[in-house]
C-alpha cells in the first residue's frame, strides 16, 4: 500500500478525495424523506421558515424543545437557497461530511505525512456509516465535525505548547453544544481529562486559558440558550434540559 501511495502523484490523490466528496452529493434530490427523525427535522425547519422565526424550533404549530438550533439553521439556510426539497434538506449533512473528510486529512497530515493523511481520509470517507450519515437529515455529521475539532484543537495546543489554541477548542465546543446540547461540552471534556491523566499531565488543565476560553464558549454556545430562556422561560429549561438531556 505504501508503494502505491508513493507512486500516486499529489493531484491524483486530490482527485481520489474529490471522488469521495462527489459521492455524498449524488442522488440527494431523489432520496425521499420518510424516516421519522428526518421528517421531524425537516418539518420543524419548514415551519420555522414559514413563521419567519429563526430562533425557536416548532413543529405541528407547537414549540419543540428537543434539539439545539444549529442544525435547524443549516436546514433554514438550505431551504432559502434551494427551496424546501430533499436536496436542500440533505445539502448541509453532505457539506459537513466533506468537511469531516478534509478534517481527517488535515489532522493526520499534522501528525504524520501526506500519504498517511490521504489513506486516513479515504478509509474514513468510504465506510458504510459515513456514506449513510452523509445523506441523512440528522445532526450527526455536524456534531462529529465540531466534536473532532475540539479534540484536534486541544491536542495541537497540548503538543505544540501554543496554548492560545485552547481557545479554538472552547470555540468549537460552543458550536458542539449548539448542535447537540450539553454533551458537546461534557463528553470531549471527559475524554481530554482522561487523556491528561493517562499522560500524567493533569496539571495542564490549569493552563487551558479557562477565563477567556469560557467567555468564548458562553458567547458561542450559550447565547441561543439565553435567548430561548428569555423567550420561553422555565418551559424551555424543564423540557430541554430536564426531559431531553437528563431523563432521556
Amino acid at each position: 500500500m505504501n508503494k502505491i501511495l508513493a507512486m500516486m502523484k499529489q493531484h491524483e490523490r486530490a482527485l481520489a478525495l474529490l471522488a469521495v466528496i462527489v459521492l455524498v452529493l449524488l442522488g440527494n434530490g431523489q432520496l425521499a424523506i420518510t424516516d421519522p427523525v428526518e421528517s421531524n427535522y425537516a418539518l420543524t425547519a419548514k415551519e420555522m421558515l414559514a413563521a419567519g422565526d429563526f430562533t425557536s424550533p416548532r413543529i405541528y404549530g407547537n414549540y419543540w424543545y428537543d434539539k439545539p438550533i444549529f442544525f435547524y439553521w443549516e436546514l433554514l439556510a438550505a431551504f432559502q437557497i434551494f427551496g424546501t426539497g430533499e436536496f436542500a434538506a440533505r445539502f448541509f449533512p453532505a457539506v459537513f461530511s466533506m468537511l469531516n473528510v478534509l478534517e481527517t486529512y488535515y489532522f493526520a497530515r499534522k501528525l504524520y505525512d501526506r500519504a498517511t493523511a490521504f489513506l486516513s481520509a479515504i478509509i474514513f470517507g468510504t465506510t458504510i456509516a459515513f456514506f449513510y450519515l452523509s445523506k441523512a437529515v440528522i445532526t450527526d455529521m455536524t456534531f462529529v465535525f465540531f466534536f473532532n475539532a475540539v479534540l484536534i484543537a486541544f491536542y495541537l495546543a497540548y503538543r505544540s505548547g501554543r496554548r492560545w489554541l485552547y481557545l479554538a477548542a472552547f470555540f468549537f465546543s460552543g458550536l458542539t453544544v449548539l448542535t447537540k446540547g450539553p454533551i458537546g461540552f461534557l463528553l470531549p471534556g471527559f475524554i481530554l481529562l482522561v487523556f491528561l491523566c493517562v499522560r500524567r499531565r493533569a496539571g495542564e488543565v490549569l493552563h487551558m486559558k479557562w477565563l477567556p476560553g469560557m467567555a468564548v464558549f458562553l458567547a458561542v454556545g450559550g447565547s441561543w440558550y439565553y435567548v430561548m430562556y428569555r423567550l420561553h422561560g422555565m418551559a424551555f429549561i424543564d423540557t430541554f434540559f430536564g426531559v431531553h438531556n437528563f431523563l432521556r
